[in-house]
């Protein structure tokens, strides 16, 4: 089946596991922590607590388990400027 989905370009079901769908979406669209994480260049532990407040449309399947992320295009780029403002904002020392 797995290989069947593979020629035919299928996308998966939703899986869990985040080595699933390491750097693409998985079938539902939504990324891993780690792949947005890439996608926005900041770090995953950012991304889970920009879930948690609700700043990201983020899904957990149950506690401690990989947040699963939906990113649109308009959420990409305002969090890639919210993250390079606060790159540059704490590079320059200014708190």
């Amino acid at each position: 089946m797995q290989w069947l989905r593979f020629a035919s370009h299928i996308p998966t079901g939703c899986p869990e596991g985040a080595a699933a769908a390491p750097e693409e979406p998985r079938g539902d669209g939504r990324y891993s922590a780690r792949a947005a994480a890439a996608l926005l260049n900041v770090h995953v532990s950012t991304i889970a607590a920009w879930c948690q407040s609700g700043q990201l449309d983020g899904i957990q399947a149950v506690p401690q388990s990989p947040w699963w992320v939906r990113l649109t295009p308009e959420s990409l780029a305002a969090k890639r400027q919210h993250a390079a403002r606060q790159r540059w904002r704490f590079g320059r020392g200014v708190k």
